[in-house]
């Protein structure tokens, strides 16, 4: 194993695995062959990358093969985190390595000979059918199960709910929260108005919130407008605290410890579009603050999945400059985020900015680094540079209010109101 290990050292797929390491937060474990630090399970994948890139390792030929050794490279950087004092009781585990392939063969010999399963996925199901039904019935709480409801490719379907099913209720109006699809720190709620049904196809207008993350608020801002227009109101969530316990800011130049939050965004479309039938091809796109950020930065690099977006007040923007790295510009977007940014097809998309007239933001933005700039010349600085490409750009400003999404929300609803209705 370690020589699989070192010889596979230098290979594209390792190098790639210990990039991701470097990326993500330090810990206790080291990879093999280097000096950085991660977390026990991030070095684990990092030595199996190794290992298995040159596959030199064993075949059990039981009644199913398999590769009981793939256990061992999990084992050293566990070792090195078990090894930190710990007490006097602390257990030994300098065994387990070996324990977990003996484990394996063991797994593997439980597989009937015939009909022959292909494959681990297999052996684990024949496996999970001879257990399973034990662990049911020994369960304090076991029930009898009721019908199964049909299911989309990974969701309910509203649609597939008899009309009087509880499930209609919950997941028409004000929906709960729901992991996002791959990334489940990241969730979303949604309303759906009560006229839903599964022929109308309702647009989406997707709500992003600011720093202090009041989706709630948000959400519950936008119902008049949806019960208006029949559109279905879609708010994501992203948590602070990711990869960093102090951090808010992580969604809002789209990338951030691993995370594409943009990404994570059409995800969640994905699953709006399987589980109420909508059309999110195209989706309205609004977000005040930190919110704003995301909006237009969204835009940049997915133009054609936005119908309007409305950006209100944001600390920061970036502008349509090649000659400047994100998210100050646009110069390095396809090497960082993997995607050009097409000024024409941003221009094709037509834009509200918007902000309060009382809200100036200089002593907030002086106390997170950035002294000397203000709200209202970073919006100016947005809608120069858009314009400057052939940007429909509309621009309000709204008397007596300072940096407040409630404020702006009637402007933005306007807004959505005139693409619309005309």
């Amino acid at each position: 194993m370690i020589a699989e290990d070192l010889g596979a050292f230098h290979a594209e797929p390792s190098r790639a695995a210990r990039r991701l390491a470097r990326a993500l937060r330090p810990g206790p474990s080291t990879v093999l062959g280097a000096t950085d630090t991660t977390t026990a399970d991030v070095a684990a994948f990092v030595n199996a990358t190794m290992v298995r890139h040159l596959d030199f390792n064993d075949g059990y030929l039981g009644l199913e093969p398999g590769h009981p050794s793939d256990n061992i490279p999990a084992r050293p950087p566990r070792l090195r985190r078990a090894a930190r004092p710990r007490g006097p009781r602390s257990p030994r585990r300098h065994g387990t390595s070996m324990t977990g392939a003996q484990f394996e063969e063991k797994f593997l010999a439980l597989v009937d000979p015939w009909p022959r399963p292909r494959g681990a996925v297999a052996c684990s199901t024949r496996l999970a059918r001879r257990i399973g039904p034990v662990r049911h019935r020994a369960h304090p709480s076991a029930r009898p199960r009721p019908a199964a409801v049909h299911k989309g490719d990974s969701v309910i379907r509203v649609e597939d709910l008899p009309p009087a099913h509880p499930g209609r209720r919950l997941l028409t109006g004000r929906t709960p929260f729901f992991a996002a699809p791959t990334e489940p720190r990241c969730s979303y709620c949604a309303y759906v108005p009560r006229t839903w049904t599964p022929e109308a196809r309702m647009p989406v207008l997707v709500a992003v919130h600011g720093t202090g993350r009041n989706v709630g608020a948000l959400r519950e801002g936008l119902i008049p407008f949806a019960d208006r227009h029949d559109v279905i109101v879609v708010t994501p969530l992203f948590p602070a605290g990711i990869g960093d316990p102090d951090d808010v800011h992580n969604y809002k130049t789209l990338d951030a410890f691993g995370i594409r939050f943009d990404l994570v965004l059409l995800e969640i479309l994905d699953q709006v579009r399987e589980r109420w039938n909508a059309r999110v091809d195209t989706v309205m796109l609004c977000g005040h603050s930190g919110g704003g950020q995301f909006a237009h930065r969204f835009l940049y690099l997915h133009p054609e999945r936005v119908e309007a977006v409305a950006v209100s007040a944001p600390g920061s923007v970036t502008v349509l400059d090649s000659a400047r790295a994100w998210p100050d510009g646009t110069g390095d977007t396809q090497s960082r985020l993997g995607s050009t940014v097409d000024p024409t097809a941003v221009a094709g998309v037509p834009v509200l900015l918007v902000i309060g007239a009382d809200d100036d933001g200089r002593a907030d933005l002086a106390a997170m680094g950035e002294p000397g700039r203000s709200r209202p010349a970073e919006l100016a600085r947005l809608a120069a540079s858009l314009r400057a490409h052939g940007a429909a750009v509309r621009t309000a400003e709204v008397p007596g209010v300072g940096h407040s999404a409630a404020g702006t929300q009637p402007s933005v609803t306007a807004f959505f109101d005139d693409l619309l209705t005309g």
